[in-house]
């Protein structure tokens, strides 16, 4: 097809395409029926999220990865405690700030500003700082299958105290 890619583990969208040029957004059951009665392919779906800065313009993640994470608590004197990791599904047009909100927010405790964010794989390790967070995820080599590591402090012994 002139839209996919042909890749054995998922259906890719090629590089550049463009809303109502290139295809259309449809409901579900609107290309159910056009598929039931014209035929056609490959189904393509994407998740269709509100976006924009009045967050009610309906946007669509055309190129997703899967990127893998855990989080790694900083507490004090303690060791490092590792937690299971998770997978979630992301947009490679998000910033390094973007992920590293939707992780804090959605699967750790610790807010945003009190964590950082690793990069394990691809190789090299390296470990995103302030300057980073406006770069978009392909930017700074986070793709498909890449291995995070949310590093957090606790928020508790973050605040001064008042002696």
């Amino acid at each position: 097809s002139a839209l996919v890619t042909d890749n054995e583990e998922w259906v890719e969208l090629k590089d550049g395409l463009r809303e109502n040029v290139d295809f259309i957004v449809l409901p579900c059951q609107a290309a159910d029926l056009l598929f039931a009665n014209y035929g056609g392919g490959p189904v393509v779906e994407r998740h269709v999220f509100m976006g924009g800065i009045s967050r009610n313009i309906p946007s669509i993640n055309l190129y997703p990865i899967t990127v893998v994470f855990s989080q790694w608590m900083v507490s004090g004197q303690t060791p490092a405690k590792n937690l299971a990791r998770q997978h979630m599904v992301v947009a490679q047009t998000s910033s390094v700030r973007e992920l590293l909100y939707l992780l804090c927010t959605r699967f750790f405790p610790s807010p945003p500003h009190l964590s950082r964010l690793w990069r394990l794989e691809p190789s090299p390790v390296v470990v995103f700082g302030k300057t980073d967070h406006s770069k978009m995820l392909h930017e700074v080599r986070i793709c498909h299958g890449s291995c995070l590591l949310v590093e957090s402090s606790n928020p508790k012994e973050d605040k001064p105290s008042l002696r």
